[in-house]
């Protein structure tokens, strides 16, 4: 087994340097980091915490790593795994990766230092390679929200693709073909997916895609607000806009209302998630149901066959969203 001397060897640091980056307490140049960290990948080095702090191991932690504790969807998600492990008799902790690749990789380390028992984490900045040590090494590890190739049996996740295609078909059904778009501008795959999903329906209808009506934000209230701005100042003509999420969706709503736009008279829109939010915008968001909570209290469940030596074939994979239907669309078949 690796020691911290092995990875100080291999690294080309002293084992003072190594300790720092392990435990964040100090700078260290970026290339020291990179460092240090790929000598921890390569020997599959994980540094153990202290016999107190391991008290509870054999114990029943469950930890799971998040994107994100303000945003709601993760709320969600936390919820669900939180009711499931305490009926279990089993305790959470929680972490954030932020949308930040080495604090992804933080996350799962200090999880796996605290030698929780079951690992639910959602990752999306993790290379492939790296992810794939993790979850080769730790058998009770989930992925939720990611199919990483090797371990699909240890993956939950949603038909991102699909989502997208039902919600800008619901908008082609009604009548609409210029359809604008805000994507996230983040690098993750579901951001791809449901773009994809976006494109398929446009063209399966016959609808030339038109990138101009397509913009990048982040994914929550600010970045439909600038996403809406920035399709409100090009010169092209939209009478429906499909949104990434439905945090995006109600900045974007904000926005299209500052400017005397009337949802759905003037212009249509849809999100996705359904969310808590979209049945309090005004008017009510029509979106796509993502089963965020049955994804993950599959994802603790599958864990917990694994750790239990039960079958896990029973428990679900891959989800399908569904259509819900409210007031923000407008039907322009009827005018």
């Amino acid at each position: 087994m690796a020691t911290i001397k092995d990875v100080a060897k291999l690294a080309g640091v002293s084992v003072a340097t190594v300790s720092r980056v392990i435990n964040n307490t100090s700078r260290v140049t970026p290339e020291t980091r990179e460092a240090v960290i790929k000598a921890q990948d390569e020997l599959n080095y994980h540094p153990v915490i202290s016999p107190k702090l391991n008290s509870r191991q054999d114990s029943e932690l469950v930890g799971m790593s998040i994107a994100d504790h303000s945003d709601p969807y993760f709320g969600q998600m936390v919820k669900a795994v939180d009711q499931s492990a305490t009926k279990e008799g089993m305790s959470l902790i929680v972490n954030a990766g932020y949308h930040d690749a080495e604090r992804e990789r933080q996350c799962i380390e200090e999880l796996i230092q605290k030698r929780c028992r079951i690992i639910i984490a959602h990752t999306v900045l993790l290379r492939d390679d790296v992810l794939t040590r993790y979850m080769a090494n730790q058998k009770s590890m989930i992925l939720i929200n990611r199919k990483l190739p090797g371990f699909e049996e240890r993956c939950v996740y949603l038909d991102d693709e699909g989502g997208a295609y039902l919600a800008v078909k619901h908008l082609i059904q009604n009548g609409h073909s210029k359809i604008a778009y805000i994507r996230s501008s983040h690098p993750i795959t579901d951001a791809d997916l449901r773009f994809r999903g976006y494109v398929r329906a446009l063209e399966e209808a016959g609808i030339a895609f038109n990138p101009a009506l397509v913009v990048s934000a982040d994914p929550t209230p600010q970045g439909g607000e600038q996403g809406a701005e920035a399709l409100l100042n090009l010169s092209q003509q939209f009478t429906a806009i499909a949104c990434y999420n439905d945090m995006q969706a109600a900045g974007a709503m904000a926005i299209l209302s500052d400017n005397d736009i009337r949802i759905p008279e003037h212009v249509s829109i849809i999100g996705f998630d359904n969310t808590a939010i979209s049945r309090y915008l005004h008017p009510r968001l029509t979106t796509i149901m993502n089963p965020v909570s049955a994804m993950a209290m599959s994802a603790f469940a599958i864990g917990l066959a694994i750790i239990r030596e039960q079958d896990t074939q029973v428990q679900s994979r891959v989800f399908t969203p569904t259509l819900i239907k409210r007031f923000s669309v407008r039907d322009l078949r009827a005018f």
